[in-house]
């Protein structure tokens, strides 16, 4: 009998192993997936309170004011390009702007990017230099005539993680800003 080798003692730690790898796994996609499901209703909360505004004016300051709170970041500017004259919307107001920034970070994120480790862009304003990682969202024009843009979401203390269902909220989001500007922009015509 000393010649035998049992291998269940083997088999039983391999079995052992795979299931911890496997509670491990279970654990990851939970979480990701609360994630995403927290990611989904911040993104649904912030297009309600959008939809609920009455004026272009109105859009900036729910956009600059109480979407940060909403969509748990640090600070929101948009930039948009409106009848060929640029301006940016930050929490301390509205600023115009060189045509061009809004075209060039536009064309970068189309329609998201997601960057870190660097000061956020300088439409952010005066926060750029605190902010370490930040999501440029395209506002895309609807029709001719109407604004484009971009929205810009930063983060002091966050590293930037990037998904492709994380970008499809976040391009989701520009389109809906996107469809309420052309909205009351057009609505003013």
């Amino acid at each position: 009998m000393s010649g035998v080798i049992s291998f269940e003692e083997r088999a039983v730690a391999t079995l052992r192993d795979r299931l911890g790898e496997a509670e491990t796994a279970r654990r990851k996609l939970i979480a990701f997936a609360d994630g995403h499901c927290n990611a989904t209703a911040a993104i649904h909360d912030a297009v309600t309170n959008l939809i609920m505004c009455r004026d272009i004016e109105e859009v900036a300051e729910v956009v600059t004011r109480d979407w940060p709170l909403l969509l748990r970041v640090d600070a929101v500017a948009m930039a948009l390009i409106v009848d060929g004259q640029a301006f940016r919307f930050d929490i301390s107001g509205i600023h115009p702007l060189e045509k061009a920034w809004v075209e060039k970070a536009g064309a970068r994120a189309n329609p998201v990017e997601i960057t870190g480790g660097t000061n956020g862009s300088p439409l952010f304003g005066a926060i750029s230099r605190a902010l370490q990682s930040q999501a440029i969202i395209r506002i895309p024009q609807m029709s001719p005539g109407m604004p484009e843009g971009i929205l810009l979401l930063g983060q002091t203390d966050a590293t930037p993680v990037s998904s492709s269902e994380g970008d499809q909220l976040l391009a989701f989001l520009g389109r809906s800003l996107s469809a309420m500007l052309a909205r009351w922009v057009g609505a003013t015509k």
